[in-house]
């Protein structure tokens, strides 16, 4: 799993072009991505780097990695802050007090990573997997879905959601067809 979101700087010198709705700097997690532009991303940057496998992680890798070996609703615990995560804080969880927010992204690696090392898992920007939206099956999943279907499954919650909305196990959709301002992506490379 990436450490950290793709940001504005690789997709702009993968694809040459920066779809973020406000393109605020090259750290900066890459936004505004539809789900649609994800095949042409991925096949850009893996003929980019020979010998290159990166995928888009599916819902159930997104959502083990996010976790980090952790069984609470946030890999740092029951709750969140924004010194944790970025998310909307008059929308808070648990007892974590209302707050003013960030009103953006921030620079990726910015927050406390979780206990694996993996960055902003909770917040910053919603993030895309490849699967398409189904009900959850009753046992677990590891194998990668699919992109069937026209909604796609986000995972994460953005500077624009709640905190409940960043919880590990929090799911969202968005038609595969249109990119929001706070959906971004994270890569997953095979064997690294």
């Amino acid at each position: 799993m990436g450490d950290s979101e793709v940001t504005q700087e690789l997709w702009q010198e993968v694809m040459g072009k920066n779809p973020s709705e406000v393109p605020l700097g090259p750290q900066l997690p890459v936004n505004n991505t539809p789900p649609s532009s994800l095949p042409e991303f991925i096949k850009a940057l893996n003929q980019k780097v020979p010998g290159l496998t990166a995928n888009i992680p599916s819902e159930a890798q997104w959502e083990y990695a996010c976790r980090a070996g952790t069984q609470t609703p946030f890999s740092a615990g029951p709750t969140v802050n924004l010194k944790t995560c970025n998310y909307d804080g008059h929308l808070p969880y648990g007892a974590t007090a209302v707050s003013s927010s960030k009103k953006q992204a921030v620079p990726v690696k910015s927050l406390p990573p979780n206990p694996w090392g993996i960055y902003e898992m909770h917040g910053n920007v919603i993030e895309m997997t490849r699967d398409g939206y189904t009900e959850y099956p009753l046992e677990p999943v590891f194998e990668p879905g699919g992109m069937s279907g026209q909604v796609n499954i986000m995972r994460g919650g953005s500077w624009q959601t709640s905190a409940k909305t960043c919880r590990s196990a929090a799911r969202n959709t968005l038609d595969r067809r249109y990119g929001v301002g706070d959906v971004g992506l994270r890569l997953m490379v095979p064997g690294s």
